[in-house]
């Protein structure tokens, strides 16, 4: 029987990490850019779920209104950026734990359910 060497999972970890280092940075990069673009559409749709809920947000500090459009603008970005992300973290499990690439569409979709 062959020896398992204890380092061997982690220099797999490693390798598929900085294998996938520019596309994390170009994931980073695109999550900013993409809180930006919303930042500026926010009111809109801060202004669409005020009415969908039928009530007015209360501000009771000098920053909440800022940090209500930064929140809303954060999480536009997150959920359109989230099957990049669920795809990045697919190939990382395929590269480390040898998963087939071609079941990542299973995996993307029952991540976003």
């Amino acid at each position: 029987m062959a020896e398992v060497n204890e380092k061997e999972p982690y220099r797999l970890l490693l390798e598929a990490l900085l294998a996938l280092r520019r596309k994390l940075i170009f994931g980073a990069a695109t999550f900013l850019l993409l809180s930006l673009v919303f930042y500026f559409f926010s009111p809109r749709i801060l202004a669409h779920v005020q009415r969908h809920l039928g009530q007015e947000l209360a501000f009771f500090g000098v920053l909440e209104p800022f940090l209500a459009l930064l929140k809303v603008a954060l999480a536009c970005a997150a959920l359109v950026l989230a099957p990049y992300l669920l795809w990045l973290l697919w190939l990382l499990a395929c590269k480390v734990f040898g998963f087939r690439k071609r079941a990542g569409l299973l995996f993307i979709l029952a991540g976003l359910v």
